[in-house]
């Protein structure tokens, strides 16, 4: 099938659902300058808290009027990122709004301890004039857009584990959130749309951010992370040579453990491993990308040949090949390959993933190394 009409039918898929969120946080939301926050989080952060040890991700950019903006240079304050389109008519308007009513939620004081980062996603498409255009129509002149090629873009997309429109090829279909990290550079919220982004959700965040001189994240988390990462960085049972076939001869019990390729890199596997958590309650997607049990392995290898996709569907695993940074399951045809084929068949077919994320998972799983 061609790439336009590809294309078109998984923003057909992706679209509809996200024009629905962003009107249900019109109605929901009320004045972006009311003070009340809403949402009921138990924690200290009214957004979502992901695990301890979760670092900003280094890059040098430069903001749409020149500036060079650098990932050392901002230690010590409270960074806020999110991923914007200028082109976008859905959920990137709402995030630059109510990111900049935040912004005048704070005090001055508050204000010069914070930055706020946007991220672009469209890079053909961004230019200093339009984003200019697009953030005083948003009263988000408050925010620094961050702007490249796609080649320098790409790793940063990766980094931050989101899907850009470049690689949909449509402004309205990208990964969208907004987070924050403390002052040593540690995430510690996320706020999505309906559930909790608002801007008095975010300027709370921020300051609650601010209060903490370090990360709030217990550090047993980041200690246990540690220990699982210099246990599986030594193991080698996972491997580029090895078969879908052969995994009929390993242990029923076994485990397929380490890089198949590449040394791991730590911060890269602790972002997986929080990604993962997503997908916790899905028995089809191993909570552990370098560390997935043989019968999982099996199952999902007998997915690939006993689960036929409908031209429907087979135009959704395609395009998530597309949309991955393996340009497929894995980066190479070996048990891996198989078995995520398997698996995104399964949640294709039976659970009715889409393009955007079964790619998702994809890279999230990928047991390639850092």
């Amino acid at each position: 099938m061609k790439r336009p009409v590809l294309l078109a039918l998984i923003a057909a898929i992706i679209v509809v659902p996200v024009a629905a969120v962003v009107l249900i946080h019109t109605l929901t939301s009320g004045s972006s300058a009311s003070p009340a926050a809403s949402g009921p989080p138990p924690g200290a952060y009214r957004g979502s808290e992901p695990p301890g040890g979760i670092r900003l991700p280094a890059f040098s950019l430069r903001d749409y009027s020149g500036g060079v903006v650098r990932t050392g240079a901002l230690r010590g304050r409270v960074v806020l990122v999110t991923f914007l389109d200028t082109d976008c008519k859905t959920k990137c308007p709402v995030f630059a709004s109510d990111i900049g009513a935040a912004l005048r939620l704070l005090s001055g004081s508050e204000r010069r301890e914070v930055i706020a980062l946007a991220l672009t996603v469209n890079p053909a498409r961004d230019t200093p004039a339009s984003v200019r255009a697009f953030l005083r129509r948003r009263h988000a002149l408050g925010i620094e857009f961050l702007l490249g090629t796609a080649k320098q873009m790409r790793p940063i997309w990766r980094a931050f584990h989101v899907v850009s429109a470049a690689e949909t090829g449509n402004a309205d279909v990208h990964s969208s959130d907004a987070r924050v990290y403390d002052r040593s550079g540690v995430w510690v919220s996320t706020l999505h749309l309906p559930v909790d982004l608002t801007p008095a959700n975010l300027a709370h965040d921020l300051r609650t951010a601010l209060a903490q001189p370090v990360s709030a994240q217990a550090a047993v988390t980041i200690a246990a992370l540690k220990q699982r990462f210099d246990l599986l960085s030594r193991q080698h049972s996972n491997k580029c040579s090895l078969r879908p076939e052969s995994l009929d001869s390993i242990a029923m019990h076994g485990r397929l453990q380490g890089s198949c390729c590449s040394p791991m890199n730590f911060q890269h596997y602790v972002r997986q491993m929080h990604g993962l958590r997503a997908y916790a309650r899905v028995t089809e997607i191993p909570t552990d990308p370098y560390d997935v049990p043989v019968t999982l392995a099996r199952r999902l290898t007998s997915y690939a040949e006993s689960i036929t996709l409908t031209p429907s569907q087979q135009i959704a695993y395609d395009g998530a090949v597309k949309l991955s940074h393996e340009h497929g399951p894995c980066c190479c045809h070996c048990w891996r390959w198989t078995a995520f084929e398997g698996q995104a068949n399964y949640l294709i077919a039976r659970r009715g993933y889409n393009s955007l994320r079964i790619a998702t998972i994809w890279n999230l799983e990928d047991g390639c190394g850092g």
